[in-house]
């Protein structure tokens, strides 16, 4: 899966390793010989672990068509998806100081130090990766959850000091509340993964495999159909296989499986692709319904996320319900009709060759 998902993991934990060893070194040397050498040898196998995930050939070939490049807007939307995590951090940050500060100046101290900071020194790739979809946020959201819980205990140790009863309820219930907010979207995300995702996974495996054994070097396979059921679209939007055979993502999983492309269908669709010779000035055109004169399809023009290298310059593509397929006609111009060199019917599973006289007005 792309995305910098596992890897800004790495950067964050192993940002975590680096302060903790500094701001602890006397303490680390201090130890017996067998825990320290147990602990240093731990720390190289994650960094050695932690350095193959980031550089592997994978990451080189995503970023070579995005490069490296200061992105504020990125940054600023990718703060703004966990917005109200921070939201709640800070408010249980600001009662701690309200309660008793001087008290709980150590432990503040500690989570600023150790979890707040790796936090934003483990963020630096954000400033220079092109390529940096929310999903890559759940490190910084695993950071603020403990900090937040190491809040809510804190104020809880203080309400208990003071004895008020009704305090202590009120405590308890603020207590339950934030720590639902503060795992709700992450629940809610991993309920999402296992209850649609997974099966979506396991579906689309199976149908690329078909493909594959049928000889198909072009798969054609079933879309994703819940993205209505997520919390958030713009965190799985761009994480599945499109229409498009020249999106990023749908190229990728071509290229993994050893394919030539790979297009997803809704249900109950398919996809009318028209071949013509030469490059064309990329127009819209319409399928009509020969009944109703209403347009039932409009050619797809390309997508945002697709392969520089590629467009559809050379072909026609229409999406239409297989309902609809034999009562169209295709509004195209005569100059482009002209240019015609092949015409395909592409379904779930299936590719035929058609004659488009029939469709043509």
């Amino acid at each position: 899966m792309p995305g910098w998902s596992h890897e800004n993991t790495a950067f964050v934990l192993g940002s975590f390793l680096i302060v903790i060893s500094l701001f602890n070194i006397k303490k680390l040397f201090s130890l017996p010989k067998r825990e320290k050498l147990t602990l240093i040898i731990s720390i190289i196998i994650f960094g050695i672990g932690a350095i193959l995930l980031i550089f592997c050939p994978g990451n080189f070939h995503r970023l070579g068509s995005g490069g490296f490049k200061l992105n504020y807007d990125l940054i600023i939307s990718n703060i703004l998806d966990i917005k109200y995590m921070i939201v709640i951090y800070v408010i249980t940050l600001l009662l701690v100081f309200i309660a008793k500060f001087n008290d709980y100046k150590r432990e503040i101290k500690n989570e600023l130090l150790y979890f707040i900071l790796p936090g934003l020194i483990g963020g630096l790739p954000m400033l220079l990766l092109n390529e940096f979809p929310p999903r890559a946020m759940l490190a910084y959201e695993t950071v603020l959850v403990i900090c937040i819980i190491n809040n809510v205990k804190l104020i809880q140790d203080f309400i208990k000091q003071k004895n008020y009863a009704l305090i202590n309820k009120l405590g308890l219930v603020c207590t339950f509340l934030i720590a639902f907010l503060s795992i709700y979207a992450l629940s809610y995300k991993a309920w999402f993964a296992y209850k649609y995702i997974k099966p979506y996974k396991e579906e689309m495996i199976n149908e690329l495999r078909y493909c594959k054994i049928s000889g198909m070097d072009e798969a054609v396979i079933t879309q994703f159909k819940y993205l209505d059921k997520a919390m958030e679209l713009d965190v799985y939007m761009d994480m599945f296989p499109k229409v498009s055979d020249i999106s990023i993502i749908n190229s990728y999983c071509a290229n993994y499986y050893g394919l030539k492309s790979v297009t997803a269908l809704p249900e109950g669709y398919s996809l009318l692709e028209i071949n013509l010779s030469g490059e064309n000035d990329i127009v819209t055109y319409n399928a009509i319904d020969k009944n109703t004169n209403e347009i039932v399809a409009t050619r797809i023009l390309g997508t945002e996320l697709q392969l520089p290298d590629r467009d559809y310059k050379n072909r026609i593509c229409f999406l239409i319900k297989e309902e609809d397929l034999d009562n169209i006609i295709l509004d195209i111009p005569e100059e482009i009709i002209s240019k015609i060199t092949s015409s395909r019917l592409i379904k779930i599973g299936k590719i035929e060759e058609i004659d488009l006289n029939t469709l043509l007005q």
